[in-house]
């Protein structure tokens, strides 16, 4: 199944990100669900205009999933 909301797209759209919460100090490890942010085939690579920042800090992006959203499985 594909996510496609209303058929058209602004840019990428963030639904949900976890945890909402960090330490000031930060080293955590977060997750950014949505849809917009690249490839949608399965085993892509992380896209390499993928650029994420918190707090105005930009953050290493680890790794990319397509099409998975929270409490889905990967079927």
């Amino acid at each position: 199944m594909l996510i496609v909301p209303e058929a058209f797209s602004y840019g990428p759209t963030i639904l949900e990100v976890t945890p909402n919460a960090a330490t000031a100090e930060g080293g955590g490890t977060g997750i950014v669900y949505g849809y917009g942010f690249g490839s949608t085939m399965d085993n892509s690579p992380i896209p390499t205009d993928l650029q994420i920042t918190v707090g105005g800090k930009a953050v290493t992006v680890t790794g990319y999933a397509p099409m998975r959203m929270p409490g889905k499985s990967s079927v």
